[in-house]
């Protein structure tokens, strides 16, 4: 018996050892659906950097309501403070506005770029599922061979016990 036949990269006594003609296209794949997988994460990074940014525009825009509600109390207003801070707390509303709009780009181009990992990932995994089919079917082979080598052994073994025998007894 030569192995277990656990492993693609074992070699058979009888069989030649399993070679998978497809590798290349199985491994280019791979790096394919790899490369993808950075887009992806890339993708993921900007729009995480985003969705911070919107939330720190909202923390922002929050905190100066609650001052300009604190001011209401004031019985003098500072017309030019009262300018300013309305300038800056709309200023901080078109911000908030225009990252929502580029996090909604970003969600769907994120999207997208799954949707294209999907598919590399499926078009992998046709080729992982045949060469596993393949390597099954391999391993059948060795453990025919196998077995026919044991099979041959044994009726040599048989035929020389037998012929030994009846030399001693004639």
């Amino acid at each position: 018996m030569c192995g277990t036949g656990d492993s693609p990269v074992e070699v058979a006594c009888v069989v030649k050892r399993f070679v998978f003609r497809l590798e290349t296209v199985r491994r280019l794949r791979k790096q394919a659906e790899d490369a993808q997988k950075r887009v992806v994460a890339e993708h993921t990074r900007r729009l995480t950097r985003e969705q911070q940014r919107i939330q720190r525009l909202r923390a922002g825009l929050d905190a100066q309501r609650r001052a300009a509600r604190a001011d209401h109390g004031v019985a003098l207003l500072d017309l030019a403070s009262f300018r300013c801070r309305y300038f800056y707390m709309a200023r901080l509303d078109r911000e908030v506005m225009e990252s929502r709009q580029r996090a909604g780009k970003m969600s769907r181009a994120l999207d997208q770029e799954r949707k294209k990992l999907g598919e590399l990932s499926a078009r992998r995994k046709v080729i992982d599922r045949l060469r596993d089919k393949q390597w099954m079917r391999h391993r059948i082979a060795v453990r025919r061979a196998e077995q026919a080598e044991d099979d041959e052994n044994a009726t040599q073994k048989y035929i020389r016990e037998r012929t030994s025998f009846a030399g001693v007894r004639a």
